[in-house]
């Protein structure tokens, strides 16, 4: 691992971890400790349907990091509860889609686009 880290800082490349749900965290997590090991590389995080991972402290830390961008797409639905008086928060850059199909399928009849 110590080869690879050092080889890395000579190299010109781009990382990028992908995940949807629990794998979203994991690489979430993973892109937090690679960026933050390898200074010189840049990391990108492009998550789905991801849960909070962290705290403000942990959100803080992965936006201060210059090599790392993450970004989030999540459904505006909120299905995932949070317990009462927690503190987690999403880290990175939001998108947030918007569906105004009905619940039985169908379109809308008085807007039958979705907006992003």
């Amino acid at each position: 691992r110590k080869r690879f880290l050092q080889t890395s800082e000579n190299l010109s490349f781009e990382v990028v971890n992908t995940g949807y749900s629990f794998g979203a965290t994991l690489a979430a997590i993973c892109a937090l400790r690679y960026a933050s090991l390898c200074p010189t590389v840049r990391v990108s995080c492009n998550v789905f349907g991801s849960p909070r991972i962290g705290g403000m402290p942990f959100r803080k830390f992965v936006n201060s990091l210059p090599n790392l961008k993450v970004m989030r797409v999540e459904l505006n639905q909120g299905w995932v509860l949070m317990p009462e008086r927690t503190k987690w928060d999403h880290a990175g850059h939001s998108i947030v889609v918007y569906s105004l199909l009905s619940s039985s399928g169908g379109s809308n009849d008085t807007n039958k686009k979705d907006s992003f």
